[in-house]
């Protein structure tokens, strides 16, 4: 479920909405695409899958919540950039389930009930904010309280040994939803969380046991590091280039040596634990995909975020 719902995020931040009606001729399999229908397949089978009692999407798991919060990510965002009335009420019913499960004060753990964790609330936070820039309900306070554990949490992990640098991009992240309308001192309170993504900025490791080729902290970094410093801070600017560099030199062009499954995409390297190995190629290709959007993402929650000021 995940990887299905980064690919419709993936089409719908390059504008490729379900109403979509180009298409283009597969250099691989020479079959005609359209990628209209494609988008309009991958929503309509997230929808299938909604459930009529409360609204959630993803079955019980142990990452029940984080295929929650990429679905309703996905259903906002169709909403937003479509106007669409079908996509209205079934986004506005996964918002009400992600609150639900929301833990008051502080964030989301990976399934209901479970404890709180970095991680999938990053991901149902960026699921409530485009909720409101689209114009949904949600509950203001619910999400006051997600922002301020994450920025916390996130921003106050920066100087453990032992945490990852995830943290960090994700109260980055945080700091820039508390303080969309008003930059000053931003640089100053995020100097640390910004080293320390600059540490561990984007590098391929050929090992593919090494837990640096994480393409879900890669968008993370990429977006919060875009939000807080970007376009022309330093730190973004650094960023971008070893992001930039790192996926073009490892991505997979097409063409008659390459397999129907691979070309163009990403490797599914890192950890065998790893979100990336239980998702995939789709799961890698996608994030990836939306990580180098973010340059010029369509006006949607990964894209009004950004201050018109700078």
């Amino acid at each position: 479920m995940s990887a299905t719902s980064l690919a419709v995020l993936g089409f719908l931040g390059a504008g490729q909405t379900p109403s979509n009606r180009a298409s283009y001729l597969d250099p691989v399999t020479g079959d005609e695409m359209r990628q209209g229908e494609v988008v309009r397949a991958g929503l309509k089978w997230l929808l299938a899958e909604q459930h009529a009692l409360d609204g959630g999407v993803a079955q019980p798991s142990d990452f029940e919540l984080l295929e929650d919060a990429l679905a309703t990510l996905a259903f906002c965002e169709a909403y937003g950039i479509t106007n669409a009335v079908a996509y209205r009420a079934p986004a506005q019913r996964a918002v009400k389930s992600l609150e639900a499960a929301h833990v008051a004060g502080l964030g989301w753990g990976w399934s209901r009930g479970a404890e709180s964790a970095i991680e999938p609330t990053f991901w149902c936070l960026l699921a409530l904010e485009s909720a409101k820039i689209d114009g949904l309900e949600v509950d203001v306070e619910a999400l006051a309280s997600a922002r301020a554990w994450v920025r916390s949490h996130g921003l106050g992990a920066v100087r453990s040994s032992s945490a990852h640098p995830k943290e960090a991009a994700c109260g980055l992240l945080a700091l820039a939803f508390e303080r969309r309308n008003a930059k000053e001192n931003r640089a100053e309170v995020a100097a640390d969380a910004c080293a320390a993504l600059a540490a561990r900025a984007p590098c391929w490791d050929p090992d593919p046991s090494c837990s640096g080729n994480d393409s879900t902290y890669w968008f993370m970094g990429t977006l919060a590091l875009f939000q807080i410093d970007g376009p022309n801070g330093a730190s973004w600017k650094n960023w971008r280039r070893q992001l930039a560099d790192t996926l073009h030199m490892n991505h997979h062009p097409g063409g008659a040596e390459e397999t129907v499954c691979a070309s163009g995409s990403w490797d599914v390297l890192g950890e065998a634990t790893s979100r990336e190995r239980v998702g995939g190629r789709v799961y890698v290709t996608a994030m990836n995909v939306l990580s180098l959007e973010i340059y010029y993402r369509y006006a949607s929650a990964l894209g009004t975020l950004r201050p018109s000021s700078r």
